[in-house]
């Protein structure tokens, strides 16, 4: 009868014990942002798309990383049936690359977009992190409609690369 107690008490504990965040990778970790911001995303009228900007680093320039991430994120958008505006942003093949100012979360350009609502995200490294912010803004105010970070570890590959290794939901904004 004591060992029942015990074995009780213990999973009482357990329950409410801290935890590390899971290792799951750069996939589950757009997955979580996304789902964060399913709410917002799709919210609105049926009519409502959405222009997909994609992902930008600290200095407002694509890469291998942040193409990565955009990939991530269609493939979740896609798979989640959310309301993506064909040919705006990542979805226009024809586009050319375009850095934004390295402390904007938009393109010069945002205003000039058609859909109502811009989903745009940037990446930050701060060794051995790299946090992904994945943002929801209304075209005609510029207002944040949602935001939403997560971490990811990143180590320095060959060539100065950054790596991603691990991740971390639900950290603080940078």
């Amino acid at each position: 009868m004591i060992s029942c107690s015990a074995l009780a008490g213990c999973g009482l504990i357990w329950d409410h014990w801290p935890r590390r965040p899971r290792d799951h990778g750069i996939a589950p970790t757009i997955g979580q942002l996304v789902g964060e911001l399913a709410e917002s995303i799709d919210s609105g009228e049926a009519e409502t798309s959405i222009a997909v900007l994609g992902f930008r680093d600290g200095d407002g320039e694509q890469s291998a990383e942040t193409r990565l991430l955009d990939e991530h994120l269609i493939r979740v958008l896609t798979n989640n049936r959310s309301p993506v505006a064909p040919g705006v942003g990542v979805m226009d093949e024809s586009a050319s690359e375009a850095s934004w100012d390295s402390d904007s979360m938009l393109p010069e350009d945002w205003q000039e977009l058609a859909p109502e609502r811009l989903l745009s995200g940037r990446l930050r490294y701060d060794t051995p992190w790299a946090y992904v912010r994945l943002i929801l803004t209304e075209r005609q105010s510029g207002a944040v409609l949602d935001s939403h970070v997560a971490r990811l570890q990143a180590k320095l590959g060959c060539c100065g690369k950054h790596i991603f290794t691990r991740h971390g939901v639900g950290y603080p904004m940078y």
